[in-house]
């Protein structure tokens, strides 16, 4: 409800005002928490702050924040797929998203962030262990699938490898795969 949502909208000034009590927190930590719902184009919350009146810290923790709710399990939706969350997250660059900051944060997530599940054009399934730098579409995968379906024990591939010649084909999530990506990261 709209009641609701303005209790909700109180949590960067609360979450300010305990934190500050801290000690040893860097201020532009603090800061950031208080500014994490402000987005470049002035249309958020709590203070509407814009561009560079926004601390960069605020600016970075509001993408990491918007990627995490995207991406999470909340008790009215799914989570969605983070390549998918990444491409939405994108689309908004110089609105409500610093562009340069933004592209940094893609690129230090890669389109296949760690722990996403992937199919391989072969039909292989498993976990991204490790993102491969300047190769974002090419991680390590740890298979946990063979192409019928069958379990296997965790091979790594890297997919930036010339010798390995796959693609990932699609990405999937837990419930569509079988795989607890928690589980397949533990066995690395």
């Amino acid at each position: 409800s709209e009641e609701q949502f303005a209790v909700m909208k109180q949590h960067p000034e609360l979450g300010y005002r305990q934190i500050r009590k801290l000690e040893n927190i860097y201020p532009e930590v603090i800061q950031g928490i208080l500014e994490h719902h402000e987005r470049f184009d002035g249309k958020c919350y709590p203070k509407g702050l814009s561009g560079d009146r926004i601390s960069l810290v605020g600016r970075i923790m509001g993408i990491v924040d918007t990627y995490d709710a995207m991406t999470s399990p909340r008790v009215f939706k799914e989570p969605m797929l983070a390549h998918k969350a990444l491409s939405l997250i994108y689309s908004m660059r110089g609105e409500s998203f610093q562009t340069e900051i933004l592209e940094q944060f893609i690129r230090c997530q890669g389109i296949y962030p760690v722990g996403s599940i992937v199919e391989l054009e072969s039909g292989w399934r498993g976990v991204v262990v490790e993102t491969t730098p300047g190769k974002p579409l090419q991680p390590k995968v740890i298979l946990l699938q063979d192409p019928t379906g069958r379990g296997v024990y965790g091979q790594i591939m890297d997919l930036a490898a010339q010798e390995t010649a796959q693609n990932i084909k699609q990405a999937l999530t837990a419930s569509e795969s079988g795989i607890n990506p928690a589980m397949a990261l533990s066995l690395r």
